[in-house]
């Protein structure tokens, strides 16, 4: 009996290419399909799922295009194939100008638009948010320099105010019921408005924990009376004078005290600012939980995080009191929180939580998060769900960073990169 002679497999080649976590249909081999190609439109062709094979220039493309949804009728007479060519030529140009490509900066969101002007009523109310930034202070209350900077911050107005709205503003606090007036012993620093997310990795856009933390001219004090919550360093020292600055103008008083001179919100106004109106009005908070409470308002839009340097640690360094009594914060839905991780100078991250006020709540995206979700977008406009590496490059250039960005595991939750297919698909 003669031997049949042996065949040998060759190994194809492979290319990697980048792929969503999306599932595919089952995709079935050109070798096994029997069928000739016929020529037209691409709805005549067979589901897009069967592979033909392909010249090695057409490697980029991994899977055929779906048909496309175009209002164009297909030619009556089928026997005319200049028509036929016509009209798939133009089906074909519709569908890539359908694919849409990546337009925007990598690693940039877009962020909504956050008007200070919308407050609980239709019209702008300048008599609410000069109370508001007096109350949002806390027991600690705030300098005329510091009320400027926030309004100045609040309003998107730069430095410094005219001296019709700080004379406005003055009016309105020295004729209010709700604002009382202390002289310190010694003068207050200035107010600098600490923004953590300015200092990020150049590459991933991580926030980085700074080298050293900014003064806090609100030190940790909590107060032990029972008309007075909060923290508050100078509660024993300062001398209230309400009824002396009241009949006062505003350069007399910026004379005579500068930032001696605190201005405090009474405990229902300051309540009022950090607790909104559908919290249990029976809910009791103790000490620490409304001293953490006025931290976390007093960071307005910035929140406060649980970890790092500039953080809630100043509170409590146990990390169980802060859960216990956070906990019970967003259980009472007066908090929100979420996710937040920071990066240290020597390379170590740190996973924590950022607290906001319902009022002030706004999702913090890291910039992978961002870049993950603009490599997704692209890939869910592409046939097949998969790009090539060179392809991703060129689209969004930065391949540091995107060497980087495959080998996280919070990327690789929502895209595959290790994906490979033969080199003659």
């Amino acid at each position: 009996m003669s031997e049949k002679p042996a065949k040998v497999k060759t190994k194809k080649k492979q290319r990697k290419s980048v792929e969503t976590c999306r599932p595919t249909a089952t995709k079935v081999d050109s070798k096994k399909s029997t069928g000739k190609k016929r020529k037209g439109p691409p709805n005549e062709q067979g589901p897009s799922t069967v592979k033909s094979k392909k010249s090695k220039s057409e490697t980029a493309k991994a899977v055929d295009p779906p048909p496309s949804k175009s209002s164009k009728k297909r030619p009556k007479n089928t026997d005319e194939e200049d028509d036929l060519e016509e009209w798939a030529d133009d089906s074909n140009n519709e569908l890539s100008s359908n694919i849409s490509t990546f337009s925007g900066k990598f690693g940039v969101g877009t962020t909504p638009k956050i008007d200070p002007f919308n407050l609980e009523t239709s019209h702008f109310n300048f008599v609410r948010l000069v109370t508001d930034e007096i109350s949002l202070e806390g027991l600690d209350g705030i300098t005329l320099e510091a009320l400027w900077t926030r309004i100045s911050f609040t309003l998107k107005y730069k430095d410094p105010l005219p001296n019709t709205i700080r004379n406005f503003a003055w009016n309105i606090a020295r004729f209010s019921n709700d604002i009382q007036f202390f002289k310190l012993q010694e003068s207050r620093e200035k107010l600098h408005i600490y923004d953590r997310y300015k200092d990020r990795d150049l590459v991933l856009g991580e926030v980085i924990d700074p080298v050293e933390a900014p003064l806090d001219i609100y030190p940790f004090c909590p107060v032990k009376e029972q008309n007075a919550l909060g923290s508050a360093s100078s509660f024993d020292t300062r001398v209230n004078i309400s009824n002396e600055v009241r009949s006062m103008y505003l350069e007399e008083v910026e004379k005579s005290y500068g930032s001696q001179l605190v201005l405090v919100g009474t405990q229902r106004c300051r309540k009022k600012a950090i607790v909104h109106g559908l919290v249990d009005p029976n809910v009791e908070f103790s000490s620490i939980q409304y001293c953490l409470l006025e931290r976390i308002g007093r960071s307005r839009t910035f929140g406060e995080i649980t970890q790092g340097k500039v953080s809630l640690q100043v509170i409590s360094k146990d990390p169980k009191t802060l859960f216990y009594n956070r906990k019970i914060l967003s259980e009472n839905n007066v908090i929100m929180k979420q996710p937040f991780n920071i990066k240290t100078l020597y390379g170590n991250h740190i996973s924590g939580t950022l607290l906001h006020l319902y009022r002030f709540y706004n999702e913090q995206k890291t910039k992978t998060e961002v870049m993950t979700q603009q490599i997704v977008e692209v890939l869910r406009n592409k046939p097949g769900y998969r790009i090539e590496y060179a392809e991703a490059k060129e689209i969004f250039g930065y391949p540091v960073a995107l060497k980087k960005l495959f080998k996280l595991p919070e990327f690789q939750r929502f895209v595959k990169t290790d994906m490979s297919r033969p080199l003659s698909e």
